[in-house]
């Protein structure tokens, strides 16, 4: 159990990063209509984002990839859940 507990935060980091990389390839209007409109079919109507669409998704993609680094690279002292004997 302790092991899984271990992976959970690179494995929700790796998540994130994948995320980032499919909000960075919507900025591109035709791959953000076929995401949108025909692959999961969540938008009817053809998608355009817009200019502050663009802005929207690059920083949602900055944000991915700094919190996904971040659970990456987290040292494991966080990752260890707190012992319920300790004292304040």
């Amino acid at each position: 159990m302790a092991r899984l507990v271990e992976l959970y935060f690179p494995v929700v980091g790796w998540w994130l990063l994948a995320g980032s990389v499919v909000f960075s390839c919507a900025v591109y209007a035709p791959f953000a209509d076929k995401l949108l409109r025909e692959w999961t079919q969540i938008f009817a109507q053809p998608y355009e984002p817009g200019p502050y669409g663009h802005i929207f998704i690059l920083w949602i993609s900055i944000l991915n990839i700094a919190l996904g680094a971040f659970l990456i690279l987290a040292p494991a002292g966080i990752q260890r859940p707190a012992s319920r004997s300790s004292s304040l």
